[in-house]
């Protein structure tokens, strides 16, 4: 196989942004887990354009949606040793990628705040209700509601 300059270049650069950005070398790891991941290293070592110009634009989407839960969570240590008593969750997925704010939260809180959440069908009260005793709330101080109990106040 022939390797133009073009192609080095490709390659160096990927290696030159994984040494320099520690998030881009920890986004790579996990996108190698994915199929279109090992499909986009595959393609570079073949450097089959095309296949590779699809590979960059999945990646690039993963990348500019990637929530990086530890540089935002220093935001909510205003919450930190507050005495409250409720916690409202209103229109929030409560998807695993938040889980670790959720478990701030409830660490601020000293585990002591009853949790009242709003949920729009049965399948998402069953996912969020459990997504929030993954992240440590007691069963017992979770209350879950249907959203039109809250828009129709």
């Amino acid at each position: 196989m022939m390797y133009t300059k073009k192609q080095d270049k490709f390659a160096a650069t990927f290696e030159e942004k994984t040494k320099e950005c520690p998030l881009y070398a920890r986004n790579m790891l996990a996108l190698e887990n994915m199929e279109f991941s090992r499909k986009e290293i595959n393609m570079t070592k073949k450097y089959d354009e095309k296949e590779i110009s699809i590979c960059k634009v999945i990646r690039d989407y993963y990348e500019s949606t990637y929530k990086d839960v530890n540089r935002y969570v220093y935001k909510l240590s205003r919450v930190s040793n507050k005495n409250i008593d409720e916690i409202y969750v209103i229109g929030h997925s409560v998807a695993e990628v938040d889980l670790p704010y959720f478990r701030y939260i409830e660490n601020c809180t000293h585990r002591q705040s009853n949790w009242i959440v709003y949920f729009f069908n049965k399948e998402e009260k069953d996912r969020t209700y459990k997504n929030l005793m993954d992240s440590g709330i007691q069963k017992s101080r979770i209350q879950m509601k249907e959203a039109s109990e809250f828009y129709n106040l």
